[in-house]
């Protein structure tokens, strides 16, 4: 394979992997391709918010924010809502804060000398680029169903809590509509008071 690294000002750097003739056609042979890339703090679809501006004002606050056509400018990917795919991801912060990601928990591994905290996820689900999500802050969660809970600052968990008490009563007479719900979670996030940035 080859690959060629090329600017396109407007959308990001593109990332060209030329395949060989014979794979391109046998549409049965699968392949696989790992990236190793590392992201801009200043990419578009990543807003940061000081502590003054979350209602805590103690912690920094991370959130992303990719429709229509930004999460390109965190991670490498298709953008755009007709290509869609699975994804796991590991998420390293510091242990006062908590990471949250638009996929299943798949735990979280302390590292006590760096005082840092890595959570895994893995969204099983082919989504859209634009539904990958990412939050980072100070956050508490309290559990509304058994399979819905509500995160916020812990300042708004429990106002939190009442405004979301009948989601799981929505989430039913969804399902009685459009079938089973597809995820296994519902769950919701409140950001700080200070949102849209």
């Amino acid at each position: 394979f080859k690959v060629i690294k090329g600017k396109v000002s407007a959308f990001g750097e593109a990332l060209h992997i030329a395949l060989p003739q014979d794979w391109c056609k046998e549409s049965k042979k699968a392949l696989q391709v790992r990236i190793k890339y590392k992201t801009d703090p200043d990419a578009t679809g990543i807003q940061w918010l000081e502590p003054v501006q979350t209602l805590g004002g103690k912690h920094p606050y991370l959130f992303t924010q990719f429709q229509p056509i930004l999460s390109r400018s965190a991670f490498p990917c298709f953008d755009t809502p007709g290509v869609k795919y699975t994804y796991t991801a590991q998420v390293t912060c510091a242990t006062e804060l908590v990471a949250l990601m638009s996929a299943i928990s798949e735990g979280k591994k302390e590292n006590t000398t760096t005082k840092q905290v890595t959570y895994s996820f893995r969204q099983p689900v082919p989504i859209s680029s634009y539904l990958v999500a990412l939050v980072v802050g100070d956050l508490q969660s309290r559990d509304i169903s058994p399979r819905c809970k509500v995160w916020s600052e812990p300042a708004m968990v429990e106002k939190t809590v009442f405004e979301f008490a009948n989601t799981e009563r929505f989430l039913k007479l969804a399902e009685e509509i459009c079938g089973k719900y597809e995820w296994t979670r519902y769950d919701l996030l409140c950001l700080p008071p200070s949102f849209p940035c």
